[in-house]
């Protein structure tokens, strides 16, 4: 536990849980996404696919990361490039 008495969720769980609301989401409405093609992926154990997705959303990731730091230094003139 933190000194603050929260605890903090591990990365994964994050990353799990937005995956599965994308899943519900997708077969609630009956959009095509990536959610429903993971999950036809698994089930059909299409490791090329798997391998795909897994190296797509981890660029996507890394990707938007990068450019949530970048906005940061461009709108917060006090963060320093150094």
């Amino acid at each position: 536990m933190s000194s603050e008495g929260f605890e903090r969720s591990e990365p994964r769980t994050g990353l799990i849980a937005l995956l599965g609301g994308a899943i519900i989401v997708e077969q609630i409405f009956s959009l095509p996404g990536l959610g429903r093609l993971v999950l036809f992926a698994v089930f059909n154990r299409d490791w090329p696919l798997i391998q795909g997705l897994v190296f797509f959303l981890a660029t996507l990731t890394i990707a938007l990361n990068f450019l949530v730091d970048l906005s940061y230094a461009w709108l917060d003139p006090r963060i320093g490039r150094g």
